[in-house]
């Protein structure tokens, strides 16, 4: 009996831990909201062009030019993802997407380069990108709009999403997830 109990506290302390970070905040057009991570990653909401809304996005830095954790690990690529929080999308007759915003991220730029490189690839497998994002999106996250101040915009896309209120919780493996 003691073997079993030394064998499953070993076992158990190199399983996968997480930690787990949640946070409230407000933004109003134009503005871009950080949040500190673990292993040197960052949470950002950053302004998306003419002020329509906000883009999330895990990455080392909030700059747009930055290596882009979260958008690689959280398909579709092309088309309304999860990630855009557009002013349209919380207009009453518009409803694209829940208030709930599910995501995943990567946890190494290296991680990045290699799912790029996979879709960057003539021709192209997406299922095999679709299962190496999956495997490599160790990470996730979660952002739910608690209110949305939007101005309609013609074209609808055009609607500017001037004030947000949101809660993240965002969950990053210790070990297992490199």
């Amino acid at each position: 009996m003691r073997r079993f109990s030394a064998a499953f506290l070993i076992l158990a302390s190199w399983s996968v831990c997480a930690q787990t970070f949640e946070f409230n905040g407000e933004l109003r057009a134009g503005e871009t909201y950080s949040r500190k991570l673990s292993r040197g990653l960052v949470f950002c909401l950053m302004p998306y062009i003419r002020e329509v809304g906000w883009e999330i996005l895990v990455s080392t830095e909030c700059r747009q030019d930055a290596p882009d954790f979260s958008g690689i690990a959280t398909p579709p690529y092309r088309g309304p993802n999860a990630l855009q929080l557009y002013g349209f999308h919380f207009l009453p007759d518009t409803k694209l997407f829940s208030n709930v915003r599910e995501f995943r991220f990567v946890l190494r730029e290296q991680d990045v380069r290699r799912i790029r490189e996979m879709l960057n690839q003539r021709p192209q497998d997406a299922a095999r990108i679709l299962d190496l994002a999956e495997r490599l999106g160790k990470g996730r996250g979660e952002v739910e709009i608690l209110e949305a101040d939007a101005v309609r915009g013609e074209p609808l896309y055009d609607t500017k999403l001037l004030r947000i209120r949101f809660r993240a919780k965002l969950t990053i493996p210790e070990r297992g997830g490199r």
